[in-house]
């Protein structure tokens, strides 16, 4: 249900009236075609490839949570196989709390029409990722459009106020890279702080 690399964690879900762990399905077949995605049918199912071992909202409504631990920032968030008319949505805070990210509103969508005519890319050179914070710690991957309003075309959660939409919209989560945070950052805000308990102390006397 999660793997680890470069210091990333992805860790695959579907939802059946809460967030149920769920099998990652490797895939590498080019860049056209690379990348994870999510088993929530079994096996059996996902061995007969095609959509079925993408992450994908056809049968079960699944996602896709990358962790990048709270010392780095993103650099990089890749996507593969997203052809047709499929959409995907990414949010992304510091909270590892799938309905607290979905509600969260710090989120944007893309399309396979963002990069021309491949069907992969990097999400955050998309001038929809303007807002990105390079320094959340989880990064949440969904198909589909964004969970807010009830439509014919979509199916509710209505236990926890949004609701998931249906239609064939299924893709590869193919890779987040990052960097950590330089050292001289971290060290000058430590001297900030220094400067500002120096200055209180100096009032006070």
């Amino acid at each position: 249900t999660s793997t680890s690399d470069n210091g990333v964690t992805a860790s695959g879900y579907y939802y059946d009236g809460g967030w149920i762990p769920a099998p990652l399905w490797q895939r590498n077949d080019g860049p056209t075609d690379n990348g994870i995605g999510v088993c929530s049918e079994g096996p059996d199912t996902c061995n007969q490839g095609g959509d079925w071992n993408e992450l994908s909202n056809n049968v079960n409504y699944e996602v896709i949570l990358l962790d990048k631990g709270s010392w780095a920032q993103w650099t990089s968030l890749w996507v593969s196989s997203l052809d047709g008319t499929e959409v995907g949505t990414v949010y992304w805070g510091d909270t590892g709390n799938i309905d607290s990210l979905l509600t969260s509103g710090d989120m944007f969508s893309f399309n396979s029409t963002d990069f021309g005519s491949d069907v992969w890319g990097d999400i955050l050179t998309l001038s929809a990722a303007t807002d990105f914070n390079a320094m959340a710690q989880y990064v949440l991957f969904t198909p589909g459009a964004a969970l807010n309003g009830v439509g014919a075309t979509e199916a509710c959660a209505t236990t926890i106020g949004y609701c998931f939409p249906q239609g064939d919209n299924d893709y590869l989560v193919w890779k987040g890279t990052v960097v950590p945070v330089p050292a001289a950052v971290w060290l000058f805000g430590s001297g900030l702080l220094g400067l500002v308990g120096i200055a209180r102390r100096k009032k006070a006397a």
